[in-house]
């Protein structure tokens, strides 16, 4: 592996994989780095060795720390210098995490897609019917997703990383500032055929490369996860005055990125290629609190070259991935406590399973031993004929190679029954103080009013972020809009022009600048169209915290309710069409002669207040004439009497008792003069403000 200290070059800036082993369940440690190879030429100019995967292999070089050789390597090799003032390279390897730092602002990139072989292609581009069949097997817990275990997608084999990628001593590396930078083919993250993805400005994609937390390992990877259609917006990719040295706007607010892409030329498989895992393993992850720190782009290259996805993410300080990754946990038990005694059956189930595979791992190894051992004994000391003659160093070394197979097979599942584990031992944890919390459970209503209150003016923001979204959409899509029409009477004016017109208005210029303005256009109205699409999600996911509040504030006042108490208030005196009123404004009030017969004396809950109200009722005369006989049956048995089918509501067929002052504001709930006789319509259109 070239390398080395690097003239005082050497930073350790390099990408930390994650986890290899695991499973849908969340297990996972280890971990594999990408890499590359790099020399430094006698100007000082940095030069990245790119390869296929993360595989460095020598490049052409001059002088330095790196292997040189003299460029005779196949395709899968290239060299790519310093850009102009962009600063230092790295490599996009398809899959792989790439640290980046911005130098001078810029962040910058090399994409060297033409070394891909159509069966290395083939193979990333068929996980996305890999992901879709895991998650028909296993279906993530509510507020999770699988991902691909960063490491996984290439042999562990790979060499790592250098430790040499940027001078962090220079002024103009924003060494505070790293991003982790993810290429992947076009056609793994959206079915849109590669010829119409220029003609969108998003394009729904199936597969993202995005920030997750890893709660386990408390962490914030990037790693490829299957999503819901969620549109990527489509970035017109600007030549610069350098070949294949582009330029694009993805991250917002950033400089535009500056991209290296090689020529396209034609690769032969080779006989060593090293071939991405077509089955990487995956785990479930937690949605990163920050999602908007990953930007998503489809790269458009006009032509030149076949789009590519990229995924740019700000990379955070250890102390604030642990911090995010504690708040993840924290709202995901909040908002899925369920889900802890799911996540620890499955983990129970799993332990089980490796534990019995563990055993026969075990067993195996201890066969393929003995049977060396034997073979040792009859062999080892054997004359030279006969060793030649039962080949004895090869089949030593298959022994030696099966046993060391086996041992690794057996630390593979020695480290997921760790890791597993773990998370049994967190999740554990967890329930114990979800189960400790319910006992101790002391919030009133007015707290779940709060909380009520907090999750409504959330929504609120919520909403009024997709408005704000919703009219820099329109604005921006107006802008290109006019822009194109402006492009487009310019054609039609000068296209057709004999020569001497088009140069001397300089057409070609004209006609440059137009493009790239209607590419700008384009892509920022595809990341106006993704941050719409991500407000709205926002918007739900706050619409859903509300109705879980009034959910809380209902069961709430739903316990107010079956606490006993004790009747007061004096009531109205009514006439003999006492109900006639019950639907309209706050319905009727509570009988004077009824009050009395009530006040003073004490109810289990508001259901036996209830009833003994319409038995009384039934034993009074004057009221009781006012009923039909069937509905005189009803209150007799302390039931609320039938209301006509014009004041009903689906199954809410009788007069119901209201409070004229909410519960929840301080209404007493056995205050007579508080609580009004209304029909179910009403009733309903009362609590709607009506």
């Amino acid at each position: 592996m070239s390398g080395g200290d690097g003239r005082d070059h050497n930073s350790g800036a390099h990408d930390t994989g994650g986890n290899i082993n695991g499973g849908p369940t969340g297990i996972g440690g280890g971990g594999t780095n990408s890499g590359d190879g790099w020399h430094i030429d006698k100007d000082g100019s940095l030069h990245i060795d790119i390869t296929e995967g993360n595989q460095t292999k020598p490049g052409p070089g001059k002088e330095g720390n790196g292997n040189g050789g003299d460029g005779s390597n196949s395709g899968s090799s290239n060299s790519v210098t310093v850009l102009g003032n962009s600063g230092y390279v790295n490599m996009a390897h398809a899959g792989v995490p790439a640290a980046l730092y911005p130098v001078s602002g810029v962040l910058t990139i090399s994409l060297n897609w033409s070394a891909i072989t159509a069966a290395v292609r083939e193979a990333i581009i068929g996980l996305d019917a890999y992901l879709g069949d895991v998650l028909t097997r296993v279906a993530p817990y509510a507020g999770r997703f699988l991902g691909i275990v960063i490491g996984s997608l290439w042999p562990s084999q790979i060499a790592p990383d250098p430790q040499l990628t940027y001078n962090l001593k220079d002024p103009q590396v924003d060494k505070d500032n790293p991003y982790s930078v993810i290429a992947l083919p076009a056609e793994l993250v959206t079915a849109v055929p590669v010829k119409d993805i220029p003609k969108n400005t998003t394009v729904p994609a199936r597969v993202l490369a995005q920030a997750v937390i890893d709660e386990l390992a408390k962490t914030r990877p990037v790693t490829i996860t299957p999503v819901k259609p969620t549109p990527v917006p489509v970035v017109r990719a600007q030549k610069t005055d350098k070949p294949n040295v582009y330029t694009a706007q993805v991250v917002p607010g950033m400089k535009p990125m500056r991209l290296y892409v090689t020529a396209p030329k034609r690769v032969t498989p080779e006989k060593s290629q090293v071939m991405p895992n077509r089955t990487p393993a995956v785990k479930q992850y937690l949605s990163s609190p920050d999602e908007s720190r990953s930007h998503h782009a489809i790269l458009d290259f006009g032509g030149d070259h076949e789009p590519v996805y990229i995924s740019v993410t700000k990379q955070l300080k250890p102390e604030e991935e642990k911090k995010q990754a504690e708040e993840a946990r924290k709202e995901w038990v909040a908002d899925n406590p369920a889900g802890v005694s799911k996540v620890l059956a499955d983990l129970s189930t799993l332990i089980n399973a490796k534990n019995k595979q563990l055993a026969e791992k075990q067993q195996t190894l201890k066969n393929k031993q003995a049977e060396f051992q034997a073979f040792l004994d009859k062999y080892q000391n054997a004359i030279p004929f006969v060793k030649n003659g039962v080949n004895f160093r090869e089949r030593e070394r298959t022994f030696k190679a099966e046993i060391d197979q086996i041992n690794a097979d057996i630390l593979s599942i020695q480290k997921e029954l760790t890791d597993a584990a773990g998370n049994k031992a967190l999740n554990e944890k967890t329930l114990a103080e979800l189960n400790e919390q319910e006992r101790n459970q002391t919030k009133t209503l007015e707290e779940a009013e709060k909380e009520l209150a907090a999750a409504d003016a959330a929504l609120s923001k919520a909403r009024a972020l997709v408005t704000e979204k919703e009219k820099q959409l329109a604005v921006k899509q107006q802008a290109l809009k006019s822009k194109q029409a402006e492009f487009q009477s310019f054609l039609d004016k000068y296209q057709h022009a004999i020569p001497f017109v088009k140069r001397g208005i300089n057409f070609k210029g004209k006609e440059r600048d137009f493009q790239a303005a209607i590419g700008q256009l384009s892509g920022e109205v595809g990341q106006q169209e993704k941050a719409l699409s991500d407000a709205m999600e926002k918007r739900s996911k706050a619409e859903g915290k509300k109705k879980a509040a009034e959910d809380k504030v209902r069961t709430k006042r739903d316990e107010k309710r079956k606490q006993p108490g004790t009747a007061t208030g004096k009531g109205q005196k009514v006439g003999d069409k006492w109900l006639h009123d019950a639907g309209k404004e706050s319905g009727v009030p509570i009988p004077d002669r009824i009050a009395d017969k009530l006040r003073g004396k004490k109810f289990n809950n508001f259901d036996d207040f209830r009833k003994k109200f319409w038995e009384e009722v039934s034993k009074d005369p004057e009221l009781a004439k006012q009923f039909s006989p069937s509905n005189k049956n009803r209150i007799s048995q302390g039931l609320a009497p039938r209301a006509r089918n014009k004041d009903t509501v689906g199954g809410r067929r009788s007069f119901e008792l209201h409070h004229d002052k909410p519960i929840s504001e301080g209404g007493g709930v056995y205050d007579i003069d508080n609580i009004r006789v209304t029909t179910p319509k009403r009733h309903i259109d009362i609590h709607r403000g009506k």
